[in-house]
């Protein structure tokens, strides 16, 4: 322990007598182990954390698989079969997320919740914070008119008010009693704010609706019970449904997955190589700090050879130079993990919508203890090459070359091959930005079959207790969209129920009349969109033949659609749709909604902008009229300038209602690409450092080259080489490294681009423009790191050189 102590002081002292040196090796190691921390958070919060629901291993999610592909979604008879049939739950309870209007207290505001059966959180095992949970008989028609209020929506807008108990509120215009509220964790997905019980209607339970995919299903499993024996059990309660509901479709069955699998969705491949990424990060500040102390045990080589000579063992010399490397981690992991934890809140903040928010994505006890190892590791990294290279040095090597021993050819050809290396590895990174900001360019390129420009956006859902009848609805549209079109500096206004790029939409199997009906299992189907005379118009959607909607197409007349592009290609190629009837698989009270196309539309991308658009079918508002819509008004100036007057033309029809999601078209396309943005910019952010810090290699290596070499520099200027001749000598040894750092980082590049294919579009893994460009790119940082060392070399006087020789 003595020992031990002495080393640590002897440690110390050294990066006290150095303050240049620490505070460059600390500054280095910090960036390092920082990005680490701060990725490591982000994954620990969403690949790593349990739920925050007891025992979150046991709970799954079911779901449909229809044609082979998983639907997250089911039907009610579904989700009642499982909960009265199904042998191997010990719950399943069903979801369905929503949005509803608070009024009465300040502002109308909208907020999205969850429709939910009585059981939810009992099956997930979450206990309220204050008051009670749902009863069964609150999922019974007529006994619903209670909601659980998440604990931001108690604490910000009432005030966090112990008395809330009991408290009535208005919501959707409907009078709500508080029975509960729910702890922070409970909002899961964090955006769900309250809870209202769903009412199991005569017509969901109805076994003929066993097809009619519109809510979510979590479910308990008992213990012992694999996924594979749930999967087949739910698979087994859908053809029980199918069965009772008089279904034959042969391509719809059932699975499940786990409930964390579910919610943590496409982020895992993200945040995987992000890790990675920050991970080479790593491995480049090891290499540089190990270069850094070569550097500084070659200058203490005398030293050494002296310790060597009086009996010191090298095994001593190695323990102390390890010593020293630990404490150097240490400092530098407690550095690193005040960066991370500032890096981490700054990420979990820029995060796109497409990456869950899961709680507890903070500095825990986890993220310290991989901090800390990997503070030791990059410890045992960075130290291992002095430490080897004394090892090595025997002492009458020492005194044979002059107590150079770690700064002779040994030395620099570890110096070089560690330079070699990080270049290898900050090329990787290089080139998985390059693909990256190529794959954003070209997604950047992609026509979403609208124009977002001078467009603004925002939503109003109508309460069904104010507005139920249909003639209702269709008044107030009409009377909202006449006053935003009477607003100065309004061209256009149109309505849609859901916005392109959300993701939102309903998909209806249909028939066309006159043709025969399809085979079961053989259903074609539309994505169908409900919309306003004037949309077309002011998304700047082309009509590619036909017309679109006008104010008579009403209830009463003909009713009609328009189909798009793609679903003119994928079900009337080669003719004519203009004039057919269209019949879907969908009947409201009047029976089953059709149309007669009328006009044919350019494709619009509703999905994501990097999945092709849709077959889509769209129908005016006034024939199937919505309690909910996204309105666009398109505008000749700044889209935000008439914000305030559009508020107000909504507020004077109708004062309780809230105006959400208000925003610039635009806003909504950028949103459609976060996640593509945030992965570009941060791997590019890792790729910089890297560079530098490649740069920064370079030049020590060439740096205390040309110290080394200051002789023969002399001597070859003095028998007649010209400073050019030098500057050559100098900056070709730089590119030598870079070369050889490109060669070797190739098949890194090449195995990160393969991971990261899913994240690119329209790029391949080895793209021969990206790999030439970060090619050039690491050559001229070589090339720039070198200009100052072969700058100096050249400026060499000989004279003085040999007479000091």
């Amino acid at each position: 322990m003595e020992i031990l102590l002495n080393d640590l002081k002897i440690a110390a002292r050294r990066l006290v007598r150095d303050p240049l040196f620490s505070a460059v090796a600390l500054l280095t190691l910090a960036i390092g182990i920082g990005a680490n921390s701060a990725i490591f958070t982000l994954v620990n919060g969403v690949l790593l954390k349990p739920l925050p629901y007891t025992d979150p291993e046991e709970l799954v999610f079911p779901h449909a698989v229809l044609r082979g592909e998983p639907i997250p979604v089911f039907s009610v008879p579904v989700f009642l079969g499982l909960r009265d049939q199904g042998r191997v739950f010990d719950g399943v309870a069903m979801f369905t997320g929503g949005s509803a209007t608070i009024a009465g207290t300040g502002e109308p505001e909208q907020i999205s919740g969850a429709v939910i059966s009585a059981n939810y959180f009992e099956v997930a095992g979450v206990a309220p914070l204050h008051g009670r949970l749902f009863n069964e008989s609150e999922n019974e028609p007529g006994n619903g008119n209670v909601v659980l209020l998440s604990e931001g929506v108690w604490r910000e807008r009432y005030g966090a008010d112990p008395d809330i108990l009991g408290r009535t509120i208005e919501m959707d215009g409907r009078v709500r009693e508080v029975v509960g509220v729910m702890p922070a964790h409970a909002s899961f997905p964090p955006e769900w704010r309250f809870w209202i019980p769903v009412q199991f209607e005569s017509w969901m339970v109805d076994p003929g609706n066993v097809l009619s995919l519109g809510i979510g299903v979590v479910a308990r499993v008992k213990e012992g019970v694999t996924t594979e024996q749930a999967s087949a059990e739910v698979a087994r309660i859908v053809e029980l449904a199918k069965t009772a509901g008089d279904m034959d479709n042969p391509s719809y069955t059932g699975a499940v997955m786990p409930l964390q699998e579910y919610y943590v969705g496409d982020a895992r491949t993200p945040l995987l190589i992000l890790l990675g990424a920050v991970g080479l990060m790593l491995l480049i500040v090891c290499a540089n700090l190990a270069n850094l102390l070569l550097a500084q045990a070659a200058a203490r080589s005398a030293d050494f050879a002296v310790r060597l000579s009086l009996g010191a063992g090298s095994g001593r010399l190695v323990r102390q130079l390890m010593t020293e490397s630990v404490v150097l981690g240490v400092a530098g992991g407690a550095a690193g993990l005040l960066l991370g934890l500032w890096a981490a809140d700054a990420m979990i903040a820029l995060l796109p919508p497409e990456l869950p928010r899961m709680p507890g994505m903070h500095l825990d006890a986890t993220v310290v203890l991989f901090t800390f190892a990997m503070s030791m590791l990059a410890a045992v990294v960075f130290g291992l090459a002095p430490a080897v290279q004394v090892r090595r040095s025997a002492l009458a090597a020492s005194l044979r070359e002059g107590g150079r021993g770690l700064a002779g050819r040994a030395g620099g050809r570890t110096r070089a091959g560690l330079v070699i290396a990080e270049t290898a590895l900050a090329f990787a990174l290089v080139i998985g930005a390059g693909l990256l900001i190529r794959s954003f360019g070209e997604l950047r390129t992609v026509n979403p079959g609208f124009s977002a420009e001078n467009a603004l956006t925002f939503r109003v859902n109508l309460p069904a207790v104010r507005y139920g009848e249909e003639e209702q609805q269709v008044a107030f549209w009409d009377r909202a969209l006449e006053r935003l079109e009477a607003v100065p500096g309004v061209t256009h206004v149109g309505a849609i129920q859901h916005l392109p790029l959300g993701g939102s939409g309903m998909r209806i199997t249909f028939e066309v009349e006159g043709r025969e009906p399809p085979a079961p299992g053989e259903e074609q189907a539309l994505d169908v969109r409900v919309v306003t005379p004037g949309y077309f118009e002011a998304m700047d959607v082309p009509l590619q033949r036909g017309r679109t909607f006008t104010n008579m197409d009403r209830t009463g007349t003909q009713p009609v659609a328009l189909l798009s592009e793609s679903a003119v290609a994928r079900h009337f190629p080669g003719e004519d749709p203009i004039g057919r009837r269209i019949i879907m698989g969908w009947t409201r009270d009047s029976g089953p909604v059709e149309g007669t196309v009328v006009g044919v539309v350019g494709d619009v991308r509703h999905g994501q902008l990097r999945a092709q658009a849709e077959p889509e079918i769209y129908f005016p508002l006034a024939q199937i009229p919505r309690l909910g819509m996204s309105v666009t008004v398109k505008t000749a100036t700044e889209p935000l300038s008439v914000s305030s007057a559009v508020r107000a033309a909504v507020h004077e029809i109708d004062g309780g209602l809230a105006v959400s999601q208000l925003q610039p078209m635009t806003d909504v396309v950028a949103a459609s690409v976060a996640t593509d943005r945030f992965m570009t910019r941060l791997l590019t952010a890792f790729s910089a450092i890297a560079l530098l810090l490649a740069a920064i290699g370079i030049f020590g290596v060439i740096s205390y080259g040309v110290a080394q070499r200051r002789r023969e520099i002399g001597v070859r200027m003095a028998v007649g080489a010209s400073r050019v001749d030098v500057l050559r000598l100098i900056v070709s040894g730089a590119l030598k490294l870079a070369g050889g750092g490109i060669i070797l980082g190739v098949i890194a590049a090449l195995v990160l681009g393969r991971l990261m294919q899913s994240l690119l579009f329209g790029v391949q893994p080895f793209d021969p423009a990206t790999f030439a460009s970060g090619s050039i790119v690491l050559l001229l940082v070589a090339l720039g790191a070198s200009a100052l060392p072969a700058w100096r070399a050249a400026r060499t006087p000989p004279a003085s050189v040999l007479n000091t020789e």
